[in-house]
């Protein structure tokens, strides 16, 4: 699974989302040269020389010859397995990734992020890669490290689809997160207004609950004015 393929140099919280090889069938030139070039001339050494009478070997260093013989096309054979195996294309949710290996001590690595990527095209050219659907992507960048190629790798169009895709998904979360002076002053005023509502509201409970803001409390009414005693009767009327 690419969610679960780690390499050198990963960041923090970086996650591989695609991971690419070459199409299998690449592979197959090599296999055959190694095939021609090491095992035809084993057999012709072994049974078709000694036939001849050309040479005269004994039987011991005839297999010794053989055994060196097969050693260097393993050597070969696993130096053209490697460079096929090794080339690694990743696209990351931060960056794209080439890994490229040339032999067994050299490996060269190319990367930009996807901020940087101005555009993908994909190339399928011949009648193989036609019917294998299989070719080039080339990714257009703004950054340092120029141009960065998969090539050979299966389904390019697709490739190409989802690479863009990627592309504009983090360049808009990218852009959200940016904050401009605009946001930042609008934050601050925010905050402020916050501030003031909390300190009214503190204020407000704090006060008698008969007193309300902007009204002065009541007072006592006090008069000097006798008040009138009730009439009572008498006794003995007229």
């Amino acid at each position: 699974m690419a969610k679960d393929y780690r390499f050198t140099g990963q960041k923090d919280g970086e996650q591989v989302l695609l991971m690419l090889r070459r199409h299998w069938i690449t592979f197959l030139a090599p296999l055959s040269l190694t095939l021609v070039i090491f095992i035809v001339p084993l057999l012709a050494w072994l049974f078709f020389f000694p036939q001849l009478n050309l040479v005269t070997l004994s039987t011991e260093t005839l297999l010794l010859g053989a055994a060196i013989w097969t050693f260097l096309a393993f050597i070969f054979g696993l130096i053209n397995f490697l460079d096929w195996y090794l080339d690694i294309y990743l696209v990351t949710n931060m960056r794209v990734i080439d890994i490229t290996q040339n032999g067994l001590f050299h490996r060269k690595v190319g990367e930009t992020t996807l901020d940087h990527v101005q555009d993908v095209i994909y190339d399928i050219n011949g009648i193989i890669p036609t019917i294998f659907n299989y070719g080039d992507v080339k990714i257009h960048t703004a950054g340092p490290s120029g141009d960065i190629d998969f090539e050979q790798v299966h389904a390019p169009q697709e490739v190409q689809r989802y690479l863009l895709k990627e592309v504009d998904d983090y360049k808009e979360t990218k852009a959200e997160k940016i904050a401009t002076p605009e946001d930042l002053l609008n934050m601050m005023l925010s905050h402020e207004k916050a501030k003031l509502l909390k300190s009214s509201l503190l204020q407000d409970q704090l006060m008698p609950p008969d007193v309300q803001p902007g009204l002065a409390a009541p007072t006592a009414v006090t008069t000097d004015t006798p008040v009138p005693e009730p009439n009572t009767p008498t006794q003995g009327g007229a």
